[in-house]
């Protein structure tokens, strides 16, 4: 590591073409980049800089080391300068799969902006409700629902879904109204069959915290004789939604 530093001390005085400039830009002292540069010719058996009281010339020595390491250190700094400005210069291809109604009400919608922002970015979008199925593939980015975080992923949660229990009058006359969850499985509820062939559960969970702190939730697996399936594309099948 201290022959790295060294290296780059002397492409920074070879650059800058004096030890004053360099230290300057180095948040060095002159004799601590003097030495530094002392070390590197000890190091390498060659003087690389004839220097004078008032001029600095590079060896002959000098300048090939420098036309060696020049090109590798200037790649360094440019990766540098790239992860210190990120939205300038940001470009590729981003992969992203998200769930088909947050990605044609939320991600679509803001599409413009973003690809004006980064006008060299190509954005190829999945869209899917089959939770894991899609998302085992390779993508930069996914966006799911309903699924609990990975360990080993960068998770972050963009909104919540609050969701209602609803039933038309007649019916809760006719088969009387449910008082707690579980008074779901002797009802006729319209569900969800999702793509795999599952039914959705329903989860519950009370408002008032327990002894430690925890909210009590209850899950339930809702069945009737009317269930919504969602086609492979993500769609809505063909008949029509209405509530009890």
């Amino acid at each position: 590591m201290e022959e790295l530093r060294n290296l780059w001390h002397f492409v920074q005085v070879a650059h800058a073409g004096s030890f004053t400039a360099a230290a300057g830009r180095l948040s060095l002292s002159t004799a601590a980049l003097s030495k530094s540069i002392a070390r590197l010719e000890r190091r390498l058996g060659v003087r690389l800089f004839l220097r004078t009281s008032r001029t600095l010339h590079l060896t002959d020595e000098g300048r090939v080391m420098l036309e060696r390491v020049s090109d590798a250190f200037g790649v360094i700094e440019d990766s540098f300068d790239r992860l210190r400005h990120p939205d300038e210069e940001l470009s590729g291809v981003v992969q992203l799969s998200t769930v088909t109604a947050y990605g044609k009400h939320c991600v679509l919608p803001i599409l413009p902006k973003f690809l004006d922002r980064y006008p060299h970015i190509d954005l190829v979008i999945s869209f899917h409700d089959s939770q894991r199925g899609l998302t085992r593939q390779a993508f930069d980015v996914r966006i799911n629902w309903g699924e609990e975080r990975e360990q080993s992923k960068v998770a972050q949660t963009l909104c919540r879904m609050p969701l209602i229990l609803v039933a038309s009058p007649e019916y809760l006359l006719r088969r009387g109204t449910p008082r707690t969850p579980t008074d779901l499985e002797r009802h006729d509820c319209l569900n969800v069959a999702l793509v795999g062939g599952a039914r959705a559960h329903w989860t519950f969970v009370s408002k008032a915290a327990g002894r430690r702190g925890r909210h009590r939730s209850v899950t339930v697996a809702p069945k009737g004789r009317v269930n919504e399936r969602l086609r492979s594309d993500g769609q809505w099948g063909d008949q029509q939604r209405s509530d009890h």
